[in-house]
């Protein structure tokens, strides 16, 4: 695989050129592609600083929690130090921790700014998808977040993975790298028109959640987390799609069947 880039003497790492790339692409779309409810052309960018130190701070935190086992065996045994800590602190983030840290982020600034919640979490929410895939493509490159083991054509070799990938593996990266490319232009699309505060949003994150809750199965990484029947992304999943369902009940067909029987709803 490719997890670092060699430019001049100086080597990157392979998934970090292609997060600040997705991130760039993300700005484009939200510059010349502005949802047509935002609150203003402006707030969605500005907030993006705030998403940002939210995505990661969460990325990092939920990935120590779903290795803490390890964590906790690996101090037992190595002793705490400031080259021990630099091991667990250098690499390893998840998605859905980003995600909720992201979103956090946007609420203190939409609380702080004053700007409505739901149109900014909206003017988002459809370009989240297209950094994702790059996100995803850099997992590939770094031989991380890989599939089950599978035989060729399916699987796919992870030649010298950091990640001690062994045998030929199903490139569950790319599947979710084309599952949010997808769900990226059904949202573009969609919100082409305005659509009702809060729907492209709780939209966009029962479709992924559904998509990754069924994704989980064919990993093959452990360090993911595991808790009972699931893993940690598939608890999460459930949870949101049960937050998306409460809130479609709540502000959709609550809302929908008031207006057919001719009963004012607020």
């Amino acid at each position: 695989m490719y997890p670092t880039v060699q430019i001049g003497s100086v080597a990157f790492p392979t998934y970090g050129l292609l997060a600040v790339l997705g991130a760039l692409v993300m700005v484009v779309i939200l510059v010349c592609f502005p949802y047509k409810k935002a609150p203003s052309r402006e707030d969605p960018l500005y907030c993006l600083i705030f998403a940002l130190v939210g995505a990661i701070v969460g990325a990092k935190l939920l990935f120590l929690i779903s290795v803490a086992p390890q964590l906790f065996e690996f101090f037992k045994a190595e002793g705490i130090s400031l080259q021990n800590l630099g091991v667990f602190f250098s690499g390893g983030i998840v998605f859905y921790g980003g995600l909720l840290g992201g979103i956090l982020g946007v609420y203190v600034y939409a609380r702080h700014y004053e700007v409505p919640r739901l149109r900014l979490f909206d003017s988002l929410a459809f370009a989240i998808p297209l950094f994702h895939v790059f996100g995803r493509l850099g997992c590939f490159f770094a031989g991380c977040c890989y599939g089950m083991h599978v035989d060729p054509p399916l699987g796919l070799y992870f030649p010298d993975s950091p990640y001690g990938v062994e045998g030929s593996v199903l490139p569950t990266q790319l599947i979710e790298a084309a599952f949010n490319l997808l769900l990226f232009a059904f949202l573009f699309i969609y919100m082409r028109k305005p659509r009702q505060d809060g729907l492209p949003t709780f939209l966009y994150l029962s479709i992924y959640a559904l998509g990754r809750f069924v994704l989980e199965f064919f990993r093959g990484d452990e360090v993911r987390g595991i808790f009972g029947l699931f893993s940690t992304s598939q608890w999460i999943s459930l949870a949101i799609l049960a937050v998306s369902a409460w809130w479609f009940y709540r502000h959709v067909f609550t809302k929908r069947s008031a207006q057919e029987e001719g009963i004012d709803c607020c």
